[in-house]
């Protein structure tokens, strides 16, 4: 995966969607999320204090992990992880629609920064951006023909939130269907 330096869409949609949440974060003042919001954050920074909030299911270790060095810097920087992982969405994605040839590829970006659980809770330190970063992935893994890797990606969703065991359940349903029985034992990895 590399950046298309020809890329139009990205020039102008990457750009926009920072100030677009730069913005947005600093007319908030608050993160969205309340009190929800600031456990996450408070799990993320004090986890090398206490190894044992990266392991707390309710703090989601996969988010309190990667989110840890960002929480160093305040709530600010639990907002900057989440901006980014927005915006990586949105380039996955673009780049998973421009992979199978879709016109307006572009519509990506739009799409994903006004997706309304998304653009609501990316200014916080809630789980849902990662969530929509690894959703994107294992799109852009099945685009790109890297089915493995996607069903691993799938698998680490319920280290992001709760939610990712149904998705599980309905990407093994999707696996089953589609005749893909060597990539179900992937599902627990």
């Amino acid at each position: 995966m590399h950046w298309n330096w020809k890329d139009k869409a990205g020039w102008f949609w990457l750009p926009f969607g920072a100030l677009l949440f730069a913005w947005n974060g600093g007319l908030a003042g608050w993160p969205e999320g309340g009190q929800d919001s600031w456990n996450h954050f408070l799990y993320a920074r004090w986890a090398w204090t206490h190894p044992e909030l990266f392991l707390d299911q309710w703090g989601k270790p996969l988010y309190t992990f990667l989110s840890a060095p960002f929480s160093f810097f305040g709530m600010q920087g639990a907002i900057a992880f989440n901006i980014a992982c927005t915006l990586l969405s949105a380039w996955l994605l673009y780049r998973s629609t421009w992979q199978q040839h879709w016109h307006h590829a572009w519509l990506a970006y739009p799409l994903t920064f006004f997706a309304p659980i998304l653009f609501g809770n990316t200014v916080s330190a809630l789980t849902e951006p990662l969530n929509a970063t690894l959703l994107a992935l294992l799109i852009w893994f099945f685009s790109t023909g890297r089915d493995r890797m996607a069903v691993i990606t799938a698998s680490l969703l319920p280290l992001v939130r709760s939610e990712g065991y149904v998705l599980l359940a309905a990407l093994g349903v999707f696996l089953f269907l589609e005749k893909k029985y060597r990539l179900l034992p992937w599902l627990l990895s």
